[in-house]
This record gives structure tokens, C-alpha cells and sequence, in this order.
């Protein structure tokens, strides 16, 4: 050794660098990890939200399809389109409600008596 001018000092040196590198490589494996499963977590909890806000936006779509500017107010931009269950909901509402109202001013047969 002494013909390559390497001391045993210096080997020494040299292994214990190599200890360190070693124990300082196995800490960033493990926080790469860590990283790792903390971005399967976040993305998990992310699409649980997503799904979460699209069942949100499709119950208020029909909550509010007779309120549209309400459901602008949720960030959604709407363009009035009528489905079948809405019309037949506004036409059993405001005919039915109207029908109602008529047959309620008329004295029913048990009022008479």
C-alpha cells in the first residue's frame, strides 16, 4: 500500500464515508417512500372528492334546473334544455297545483252536511 500512497488512515476514512453514504441512501429510499404512499393517499382522497362533487353537481343540476343562476353560483354554467322528467314535473306542478286550488274553493259533498 505504502507503493500507492494509501494509509490505513485513509482507508479508514474512505470506509466510513461509505457508511455514511450508505445510511444517508437508505433514508432517501425510505422518504421516497414515504413521498410515494402520501401521493396515493392524496390521489385517493382526491378521486373520493371528485366523485363526491359529481354526485353533488348532478343532484343539484336537478335541485335547481328551475333556478339556473343558482347552479351558475356553484360554478357551473348551465343552458336551459327541458328534460322529460322536468316537464312532466312542471306540468304536473303548476297544473296541478292550479287544479288543486280549484277543487279546494268548490265545498266538497262532507262540507255540505
Amino acid at each position: 500500500m505504502a507503493r500507492l500512497a494509501i494509509t490505513a488512515d485513509s482507508l479508514t476514512a474512505a470506509n466510513t464515508l461509505i457508511t455514511e453514504v450508505e445510511a444517508e441512501r437508505a433514508e432517501y429510499l425510505k422518504e421516497v417512500g414515504e413521498s410515494q404512499d402520501a401521493t396515493k393517499t392524496k390521489d385517493a382522497a382526491f378521486a373520493k372528492m371528485v366523485d363526491w362533487m359529481n354526485e353533488f353537481y348532478a343532484v343539484a343540476r336537478i335541485g335547481l334546473e328551475d333556478s339556473p343562476q343558482l347552479l351558475e353560483a356553484l360554478g357551473k354554467v348551465t343552458t336551459f334544455k327541458p328534460t322529460p322528467l322536468a316537464s312532466t314535473l312542471a306540468s304536473r306542478t303548476s297544473l296541478g297545483t292550479a287544479k288543486t286550488c280549484q277543487r279546494a274553493s268548490k265545498p266538497s259533498p262532507a262540507n255540505r252536511l
